[in-house]
């Protein structure tokens, strides 16, 4: 009897090796991109999802904390920014900011713009207070009389 040994033929061995090279050169940077595209997404969603849930702890805190305002002869206290000398604040206005929900519903907010002596300013909501704006206003302009009152 005797021995037969096929061989594996030489000209498949290099065509197979092209396949796998352009396969390779081809699918190589589509995946690398599909992989950068997800790993992007996923930190798009995830920086969208924690300005969400930082708003959300936000506008909490602004119910569980109940703003206030606290009038004396030397300083104004606003709460949860802090105390500021009458001298400190330049200016300030009554500002109104309406929004929609996702059901196209209204909503007005009432925010007092304080401007103070180092060109810093700051939004407080008061439409959340006892008073309405026009008492406020009146309170400020009594503590401190020629108060500006921007418009």
């Amino acid at each position: 009897m005797e021995t037969i040994v096929i061989k594996r033929d030489k000209r498949l061995r290099s065509q197979n090796r092209t396949i796998s090279m352009s396969g390779l050169l081809i699918f190589l940077p589509i995946s690398i991109a599909v992989i950068n595209l997800s790993i992007f997404l996923a930190a798009f969603l995830g920086i969208i999802g924690l300005l969400y849930f930082f708003s959300l702890i936000r506008d909490s805190r602004l119910k569980q904390q109940p703003n206030e305002i606290i009038f004396s002869d030397q300083d104004v206290f606003f709460n949860a920014i802090g105390t500021f000398a009458w001298n400190d604040i330049n200016a300030f206005e009554v500002k109104r900011r309406i929004s929609h929900n996702e059901y196209n519903e209204k909503s007005t907010s009432i925010y007092l713009h304080i401007f103070l002596e180092n060109r810093k300013s700051f939004y407080f909501p008061i439409d959340l207070l006892e008073k309405n704006e026009k008492e406020i206003v009146a309170l400020f302009i009594k503590y401190k009389p020629g108060f500006l009152q921007l418009h």
